[in-house]
């Protein structure tokens, strides 16, 4: 009696086909996400890449800390809630140079924020200092001095139909300067050379501070890099991914799939009646190497 054939369930055959794709799909999945994670160019800064992505990158590019805002050739970045333009990087180094997008195009603000990094991932450099812009001041009395011997630049504030008085001090001084009762200050961080070269505050902060960054996985990312990898994050696991091109990462190290070589060709060795008879560089009439050679009784 013949079997009867017994129809598959759509279900076995949705899951059959599934597994089918499953593999090939992880293979492009990851090839396309190792594509959308190219370094970029944003203005005078090129080669950008991991721990940096760009808004027109998906999330798993970079840490979600380093985000950068491309407008117009112009670079920003947020650090603890705060929009900072940046100037330069350096990513070998692995240093930022930043300035305040609030006191970027004038000192004179009416939001007198202190601004603090996130220690985790940013901090200063020995390039930079620390000074205090002091807003509402009274008349310093003297023409000021260079800010950088200790003294103070003053410049003018509109406040209230007029013009008020205000001062960029390097920090460990203000304690002189309070005599002139001034109403509201801001700690800026700036760089030491761009203060010795210009007395304009407004270039000053436009010249921005430095700061390195760290915290973003740097060994596991070379490791990634070595093996054609490329960095990324993952935001299931808040942790490093490592991007490969054409496979899954294993270790978060990109599988290297070496070719297996061909079997080497066995040598043939003639058998003994094709050997010849005396070796190639000795002819029969020549003197054997043994002829000069006696036995002494």
């Amino acid at each position: 009696m013949p079997l009867s054939l017994v129809p598959l369930s759509s279900s076995l055959i949705n899951t059959l086909f599934f597994f089918s794709l499953l593999f090939p799909t992880y293979a492009s999945t990851d090839a396309e996400r190792y594509t959308a994670c190219e370094p970029f160019s944003c203005g005078k800064l090129t080669n950008i890449g991991y721990p940096f992505w760009s808004n027109d990158q998906p999330g798993y590019c970079g840490h979600p800390k380093f985000k950068l805002d491309c407008q117009q050739d112009n670079v920003t970045i947020d650090i603890v809630s705060h929009t900072f333009q940046v100037i330069d990087m350096n990513q070998k180094s692995k240093v930022l140079t930043i300035a305040r997008l609030d006191l970027l195009a004038d000192p004179c603000t009416n939001d007198y924020v202190n601004v603090k990094l996130d220690p985790e991932f940013f901090n200063y450099t020995s390039n930079d200092d620390e000074y205090t812009l002091l807003y509402d001041c009274g008349s310093l009395g003297y023409r000021s001095r260079s800010a950088n011997s200790g003294g103070a630049i003053g410049f003018n504030c509109s406040k209230d139909g007029g013009l008020r008085a205000a001062y960029f001090v390097l920090s460990t001084e203000v304690v002189n300067f309070n005599s002139l009762g001034c109403k509201n200050s801001i700690n800026v961080s700036v760089l030491r050379e761009a203060v010795k070269s210009d007395s304009d505050v407004g270039n000053v902060l436009a010249s921005g501070f430095e700061v390195g960054w760290s915290g973003v996985n740097e060994d596991e990312c070379d490791g990634c890099t070595r093996s054609s990898g490329r960095c990324g994050y993952s935001s299931s696991t808040s942790g490093f991914i490592c991007l490969c091109q054409n496979q899954q990462s294993d270790a978060e190290i990109c599988k290297q799939i070496i070719a297996k070589s061909p079997e080497p060709t066995p040598r043939v060795t003639p058998a003994k009646s094709q050997l010849p008879p005396y070796p190639p560089e000795q002819s029969p009439n020549a003197p054997s190497m043994f002829s000069s050679i006696s036995c002494l009784d």
